[in-house]
């Protein structure tokens, strides 16, 4: 399943240097409503700004949506915690960040993979 994480140009910028993706945790209310986690949501970088911020914020928050990064992340490890989003448990990897330059594997399946990304 392809999923899209949106975010501002600065910490976009930091996840590519660093090549490391982290979660979110329960340090603010809103970083982890569903528990701790990678938050994703299936709306491509097409959707019009409006429908993401109605989505996955519930109000404008444009210095979220300056860029993008595009995952293929096998449903079955997926959380559809609301339309739209969807959550990635901390369990899932054994490891607390997701690295842009690696393949996770189970057994020989691919279940996650960083593909792209991008200016919205």
């Amino acid at each position: 399943m392809i999923v899209y994480y949106y975010t501002s140009k600065s910490e976009y910028d930091q996840i590519i240097r660093t090549k490391e993706f982290r979660p979110s945790y329960f340090l603010k209310v809103v970083d982890a409503s569903y528990g701790e986690g990678w938050y994703f949501t299936d709306l491509s970088p097409t959707t019009p700004n409006a429908v993401l911020y109605s989505h996955l914020w519930y109000q404008p928050m444009p210095k979220l949506v300056e860029r993008f990064l595009a995952f293929d992340i096998n449903p079955n490890f997926l959380q559809n915690v609301r339309p739209h989003v969807y959550r990635l448990s901390l369990n899932v990897l054994r490891e607390p960040v997701i690295r842009l330059n690696m393949e996770y594997l189970l057994g020989n399946q691919v279940i996650i993979k960083f593909i792209m990304g991008g200016q919205k």
